[in-house]
């Protein structure tokens, strides 16, 4: 028996039944007895999935219902809708996704006055990637219609502002850099923050991260001076919108080839410590600037860029949070 096993992987025979029996089951073409294949795509059937925070839900077909033809938008209000001719009643906001596997993706979001939904929904199609960083927000808008889409921080956050604008929703570009030794290609973060009128504050998120954070004890989100804060003494807690693919590791590519994909999952495994370097000058952008109040550093973050103003601290908290801070 034990020359029958040498001889059998002396020749690769083992390898060789191992792979036959991984494509008959991998395979499309299963063949029946009788020589045909037992399904084919056409046996495929309509799916529809309702997208949440953490969680997705598969929505019913209904019956009897006048609906809507899915519109060509980004955002759509709620209401009945056909999907190849199934309708389906989808009343709650958030992310939904039409597919037919093999055929079809169809995305969009219902959105009536539900921020925190609206969020959650942008951060369900945004995975950090650099594959659509050269589109621009019409185009990102038009291509998320049927696909996720793989963008780095500043352009999740532009492409979110630009949606907010439109929905009237008060939202800017913040960012952040670090007082470390810097490189050539991780020296700052891209956020926004959202006013939020149920807090009476600005809430800072973190698209590219799906999250948003609050204090160790406390349940009102932070804002881009709180958190950079709460970073230094470890007193913040990551409250997740998605649990969406947080990384494209398979193209996350620069011009000459070199792919991230290793450094940006490290980054993911120990999203602390990275905070921890990027959350030491905190920035907001207004006009052509990004405003800053860190004077100990003032002058070394404005050699870095013409696009960078200090400007101090009274004067910033007055511009930019003048309905939190009180001098």
């Amino acid at each position: 028996m034990m020359l029958n096993v040498v001889v059998l992987e002396r020749y690769g025979v083992i390898d060789k039944i191992k792979n036959k029996i991984v494509h008959y089951f991998n395979t499309s073409t299963v063949m029946t007895k009788g020589g045909g294949t037992p399904y084919t795509r056409e046996n495929n059937k309509p799916i529809v999935i309702y997208l949440k925070n953490n969680k997705i839900n598969k929505i019913n077909k209904t019956f009897k219902l006048k609906t809507n033809e899915i519109p060509n938008e980004l955002i759509m209000p709620a209401g009945a809708y056909n999907f190849l001719g199934s309708h389906y009643l989808l009343q709650d906001e958030g992310l939904y996704r039409f597919f037919l596997p093999g055929k079809i993706n169809v995305q969009r979001i219902i959105y009536k006055n539900d921020l925190d939904s609206l969020l959650s929904s942008i951060s369900w199609i945004v995975t950090h990637g650099n594959s659509d960083n050269r589109k621009s927000n019409l185009e990102l808008s038009d291509k998320a219609l049927h696909s996720k889409l793989f963008l780095t921080c500043g352009n999740i956050s532009a492409w979110a502002h630009s949606i907010l604008s439109k929905l009237n929703i008060k939202s800017r570009v913040v960012a952040s850099l670090t007082m470390d030794n810097w490189n050539d290609y991780d020296n700052g973060h891209t956020l926004i923050e959202v006013w939020r009128g149920k807090y009476n504050k600005w809430v800072v998120y973190d698209l590219d991260n799906n999250s948003y954070f609050t204090s160790n004890k406390g349940t009102i989100p932070l804002n881009l001076l709180e958190f950079s804060q709460s970073v230094i003494t470890n007193n913040y807690k990551v409250i997740y919108l998605s649990v969406d693919t947080k990384l494209d590791v398979s193209d996350f590519r620069t011009k000459d080839d070199y792919n991230y994909n290793f450094f940006a999952e490290n980054i993911n495994v120990n999203i602390r410590d990275w905070y921890r370097r990027m959350l030491q000058v905190p920035m907001i952008y207004s006009g052509d600037k990004y405003y800053f109040m860190d004077k100990e550093n003032n002058k070394k973050v404005e050699s870095y860029s013409t696009e960078y103003k200090y400007m101090d601290k009274n004067s910033f908290l007055n511009k930019f949070y003048s309905k939190e801070y009180h001098d």
